[in-house]
């Protein structure tokens, strides 16, 4: 049909296109973006819960080189640093994007970040548990507390 609705002659005998499942799936940049904006969303609620944590009463952490950025007791470098390092990674991956290794790291990437959202909420609940012996829990993880404190 033409703007007009009119048949075209020329497309009359043209079989209609069979549906395909490869019609459905996005291409490959849309998808690495939509995993890069994924792993971007849980890095900032991984940085706003860690900075809460750290400001109300500490937390254990796990990774050294984390938990000496925290344990210089600024905010600022923290926000600094998982920014670099998380914004870092999800430029080169977005920027790659039409690359097969782009959307393999972009994939890994996701569900490494989605483990970690499980093991906050884990976190926070527990947390609410143990709220009224939160200020005891340093002396049960005397090399891996860090908190801020006021200066």
């Amino acid at each position: 049909m033409t703007a007009l609705g009119w048949s075209n002659p020329s497309s009359m005998n043209t079989p209609a296109r069979a549906w395909r499942l490869k019609d459905l799936i996005p291409s490959r940049p849309v998808r690495v973006t939509v995993l890069v904006a994924l792993i971007a969303v849980v890095s900032a609620a991984d940085l706003y819960l860690t900075v809460l944590y750290l400001q109300n009463g500490g937390m254990s952490e796990q990774n050294p080189i984390a938990r000496w950025v925290m344990s210089l007791n600024c905010g600022w470098i923290l926000t600094a640093w998982k920014v670099l390092l998380a914004g870092g990674c999800c430029a080169i991956l977005w920027l790659a994007r039409h690359r097969w290794s782009s959307e393999v790291g972009s994939i890994i990437g996701a569900c490494v970040m989605l483990w970690l959202g499980v093991r906050w909420n884990q976190y926070v609940d527990l947390a609410e548990q143990v709220k009224p012996t939160l200020g005891h829990m340093a002396q049960y993880h005397p090399g891996t507390w860090v908190q801020f404190t006021d200066r």
